[in-house]
């Protein structure tokens, strides 16, 4: 079964996350066959590209973050999750061609985003969501650390005190603080609204929403972090902490975190 689908009309690409039995949770696989569909339509001549690109999860669930259950050993690298070494290198490259494609990209969220599926989410230019959606980004949880881009996101889209809440307290967001604070531009209840909205981006001026892109994306900075902040990030990947925590959801019991 191929875990992402790509299909194109007239004026939009939709790439569907079709991986609904693991909650659509994103492996290495999936990063490549996402960026390889906007690569596509980034190469295209200008009057021939998609004027949106959506972002669709198949099933109840729009993405449940990066695949920590590809735990198995026999499990190569490319199908395998976060623990895998390539992921981290594949998830970042979606991400900038997701940042820097030129047409606008509409994640169209249904069910719950957590962890990568929100900054998935982050990194397209709108979004929306039906009324049972939710989000979560558990690096409490689980011993993680994130990025600087993907911090600064949170901060300018949330709120700094919001922002705290969902990484250090794992505090659970509803659609209706999702539309309330910025995060959705829309809440839709059937697929009928959904493509309406769609078909509104994409009567817009390309150009001028390229411009707006470009001029936006250029204040927030790389994933790159400071020295100090460098050597924070990788004593949280390294640590114990992560290790139990990937043992613990094994053994479907509560982690016990010790700092280390």
């Amino acid at each position: 079964m191929n875990t992402v689908l790509v299909t194109r009309d007239e004026r939009v690409l939709t790439i569907t996350l079709n991986r609904p039995e693991q909650r659509n949770a994103l492996n290495v696989r999936m990063c490549e066959a996402i960026a390889s569909a906007i690569d596509d339509a980034i190469s295209q001549p200008r009057l021939q590209r998609p004027r949106a690109v959506v972002i669709r999860g198949e099933g109840s669930v729009f993405c449940a973050g990066a695949d920590i259950g590809s735990t198995r050993d026999d499990e190569d690298e490319r199908s395998s999750g976060v623990y895998g070494t390539t992921f981290t290198e594949s998830f970042y490259a979606m991400l900038e061609l997701i940042k820097h494609a030129p047409m606008p990209i509409i994640a169209a969220i249904q069910g719950p985003v957590i962890g990568a599926g929100a900054q998935l989410a982050l990194a397209c230019d709108l979004r929306i969501g039906t009324p049972e959606a939710w989000l979560r980004i558990p690096v409490a949880r689980l011993g993680f650390a994130l990025d600087g881009w993907t911090l600064h996101q949170i901060r300018d889209t949330f709120g700094g005190a919001r922002a705290r809440a969902l990484l250090m307290g794992s505090q659970t967001l509803d659609a209706a603080t999702l539309e309330s604070c910025g995060f959705y531009s829309l809440v839709y209840e059937t697929a009928a609204q959904r493509e309406q909205y769609v078909a509104e981006i994409t009567a817009l001026a390309p150009l001028a929403q390229e411009y707006v892109k470009v001029f936006y994306a250029a204040d927030y900075p790389d994933t790159a972090l400071s020295s100090e902040l460098q050597e924070l990030y990788d004593a949280c990947w390294g640590s114990k902490d992560v290790e139990e925590a990937r043992t613990a959801r094994k053994q479907h019991r509560p982690p016990k975190f010790t700092g280390n």
